[in-house]
């Protein structure tokens, strides 16, 4: 992964707890959460293409 130590990803929620507010993070969490899993699909099927050639 990324190498993110549990302080770290701690004060991250805490920011973005304090900036998007706790009423709009549950709806924001997922959206990072679906861009996320695009991406990593988008990156597994480029290297399987690149496997493939």
């Amino acid at each position: 992964m990324i190498g993110m130590g549990a302080g770290e990803l701690l004060i991250i929620l805490l920011v973005a707890f304090v900036v998007v507010g706790p009423e709009d993070l549950p709806k924001v969490a997922r959206k990072i959460g679906k861009a996320v899993k695009h991406f990593q699909s988008a990156m597994r099927k480029l290297t399987d293409d690149i496997d493939l050639n």
